[in-house]
């Protein structure tokens, strides 16, 4: 009885480790090991690879607003949210993709530094025009707000550090 244990603890450690060198090959820019069919087969069941680990967590938020008659309407690039089915959904990861080729194209010196969270105050300021990509899906015509924020520390979440949070934002006009 005990080497029927011995081995089907063999089966287990080595089925994981066959999943998790699978997945470490398989987030390799460059394959030697890996066919490319096989690669996508695998990317399909595990996108994010390794990428979890190499994220800054000190890398600034970015947020995105479509003003639509004197209002903010959120555009929710996070992953885990519930609009993005809390990361099965690979929208945002488009929309973030689309919302970070649209401010590499404003000038640093245009970006407005302040402090909070109350971004309306930013709807009159005067906007930078960039001319609309066709390969944009979900950035068409009209005006938007981003905002770059530095994340509020876990400590200090829910302690009120929301009004003292620097932030930059620049207004855009997508035509």
């Amino acid at each position: 009885m005990k080497d029927y244990f011995s081995i089907y603890k063999k089966i287990i450690l080595g089925f994981w480790i066959f999943i998790i060198a699978i997945i470490f090959f398989s987030s390799l820019k460059s394959q030697v090991v890996l066919g490319e069919k096989l690669k996508m087969q695998i990317n399909t069941l595990f996108p994010e690879g390794w990428s979890f680990f190499t994220r800054d967590p000190q890398e600034p938020l970015l947020e995105a607003y479509k003003i639509e008659n004197n209002k903010l309407l959120d555009i929710p690039l996070s992953n885990s949210s519930k609009e993005n089915l809390f990361g099965f959904s690979r929208k945002s990861r488009v929309q973030g993709f689309e919302a970070s080729i649209i401010i590499s194209d404003v000038p640093s010196k245009l970006w407005i530094e302040d402090t909070g969270n109350n971004y309306e105050k930013h709807i009159s300021d005067r906007a930078f025009s960039i001319r609309l990509k066709k390969s944009n899906n979900y950035f068409k015509k009209g005006l938007y707000l981003f905002v770059l924020k530095k994340p509020i520390p876990w400590a200090w979440a829910n302690k009120n550090q929301e009004k003292f949070t620097p932030y930059s934002s620049i207004k855009v006009n997508l035509n």
